[in-house]
């Protein structure tokens, strides 16, 4: 399993909100934040980021109701993923898994 909570790793990668333009297929969410995932396999945050939880590093603490694509390396399709009350895990096609938000009890 790989983090993505490095900020070093996210700055980078950060984008602009903007609109979607494809259909979401799966959305999961919690008290602050939510995740969901269109059909060409992007995943998606928006909600407050504390402790990481939009996969987006630190470069941003709410999104103010705007959604942005979280980045993985090399582009990776996601094909599932689930979210819990401070984390969240991603499967990629090629079977990885990253996962990112509170690491404090593992």
């Amino acid at each position: 399993m790989q983090c993505l909570n490095n900020p070093e790793d996210q700055a980078e990668g950060y984008e602009e909100p903007r609109p979607l333009t494809q259909c979401i297929v799966d959305m999961e969410s919690q008290s602050d934040f939510c995740i969901f995932l269109t059909e060409d396999g992007v995943l998606h945050s928006m909600g407050t980021n504390l402790r990481g939880l939009l996969g987006l590093g630190r470069v941003l603490i709410n999104t103010g109701g705007n959604s942005h694509p979280i980045r993985f390396p090399k582009n990776e399709k996601i094909i599932d993923f689930k979210v819990g009350k401070s984390h969240a895990l991603a499967l990629t096609e090629d079977g990885k898994v990253y996962g990112w938000g509170n690491n404090s009890d593992g």
